[in-house]
């Protein structure tokens, strides 16, 4: 069973609030917050959950990445160098 989640939702602007508020900061508006609760969701939906068409990663050694010779490699170099 989930949690009944409720917001508060001021009645002059739409401004929403998680507690009950005397004034609404937005608009000024005293006493316009009115409860309302929101849909409970399910456990499935709170989780993370892999598309239909998606599949699971597999990971790869680092020893089979080929890297480019780039900026990069020139910036390590002559860091090597100045050290």
């Amino acid at each position: 069973m989930s949690k009944v989640k409720t917001e508060f939702i001021c009645q002059n602007c739409g401004s929403k609030s998680v507690r009950w508020l005397g004034r609404c900061p937005d608009c000024g508006a005293w006493n316009t917050f009115q409860e309302e609760t929101l849909e409970s969701t399910s456990a499935v939906t709170k989780g993370r959950k892999l598309s239909s068409g998606a599949s699971k990663s597999v990971p790869i050694p680092l020893d089979d990445i080929e890297v480019a010779a780039g900026p990069m490699l020139w910036i390590l170099s002559r860091m090597k160098a100045v050290l």
